[in-house]
């Protein structure tokens, strides 16, 4: 079946089988307009006490804030809420639509551009443990993983 989950209705044979046990948004909530409320609307979906768990780029990541436009998150024009996705917002937004966080945390420098300056910076994060350790410590990833459980 084809669903686009930011306009449409699940269609009668999906919704029948649900409440759903889990929701898995891997590398996918970045791509929705409104990413909260597509959320929203798929949190419907799920039994109390189900796992939602997400894999998706961070808007307040260190490479974002360092490389602005260059942002290698802008790179795909398919990522149409990449910006209204980060620590901050999933802190704020999952509660409020039912939702509590069990695990949330950031990871990776992410950039595959050929630019020299990126290249020193993406290599020193990949071989330099300390600097992971770093982008941990401040939700600077880029990439964002979160994993809650619906009250």
């Amino acid at each position: 079946f084809e669903c686009n989950v930011e306009v449409d209705d699940f269609p009668p044979t999906v919704e029948a089988r649900g409440p759903f046990g889990a929701l898995l948004l891997w590398a996918v909530l970045e791509h929705f307009h409104d990413p909260f409320a597509v959320l929203a609307k798929l949190t419907r979906h799920v039994a109390t006490g189900g796992l939602l768990v997400i894999n998706t780029l961070n808007s307040d990541s260190l490479s974002h804030r360092l490389f602005a436009g260059d942002w290698e998150g802008y790179f795909d024009w398919t990522h149409h809420g990449v910006d209204k996705v980060s620590v901050d917002s999933m802190r704020r937004e999952l509660p409020r639509i039912g939702w509590t966080i069990e695990k949330l945390y950031t990871h990776a420098f992410w950039h595959s551009g050929a630019d020299p300056e990126h290249a020193v910076l993406r290599d020193a994060f990949a071989y330099d443990a300390r600097f992971g350790d770093l982008l941990r410590s401040h939700d600077m990833g880029d990439f964002l993983v979160c994993v809650a459980r619906k009250t």
